[in-house]
């Protein structure tokens, strides 16, 4: 027996979810016969930019696999999302002026944004599957942190 679905977003909020809609709906439907499977995704307003076909003979066992990914990459955009909610909070506390403290105090501004700038790459390049380093496991103090995205950087750190 087959069977085939179809998904058509008409609210663009819809999007970030599409991965984990379509991953259930294929997982679902991974149980209605021993074919392959494959999966289209076209953009219609601009064909020519976005076409992604994917086809598998072991769906059950690839599908098992992306939804473990999904599962993954959810947890690591809440913490991020956590992360950066920290950051816009400390950034905006007390209604300070950036500009006004940035003339004032140039060379500690320069370094502040060189730190952050350091940290925010190492951010990425954890978020992308770099390994921890042993200073970064181990960061439990405030002052060894990377304060951008400590909830990835810094597993052992717990705010006080």
């Amino acid at each position: 027996m087959c069977g085939i679905i179809g998904l058509f977003l008409k609210d663009d909020k819809l999007n970030c979810n599409l991965g984990s809609m379509l991953s259930s709906m294929l997982n679902t439907m991974s149980d209605r016969g021993p074919d392959s499977s494959g999966l289209a995704i076209y953009n219609c307003r601009d064909i020519d930019k976005i076409k992604l076909t994917l086809r598998s003979e072991n769906h059950q066992e690839d599908f098992k696999e992306i939804l473990a990914a999904n599962q993954k990459m959810n947890e690591l955009v809440s913490v991020l999302k956590k992360d950066l909610d920290d950051l816009d909070n400390r950034f905006n506390k007390g209604g300070r002026d950036f500009g006004k403290v940035a003339i004032e105090k140039t060379d500690a501004i320069n370094r502040i944004i060189n730190k952050g700038s350091d940290n925010a790459t190492r951010c990425i390049e954890i978020s992308s599957g770099a390994e921890l380093t042993e200073e970064e496991r181990n960061a439990t103090k405030k002052s060894e942190i990377n304060r951008e995205c400590p909830g990835i950087a810094n597993p052992n750190y717990v705010p006080y």
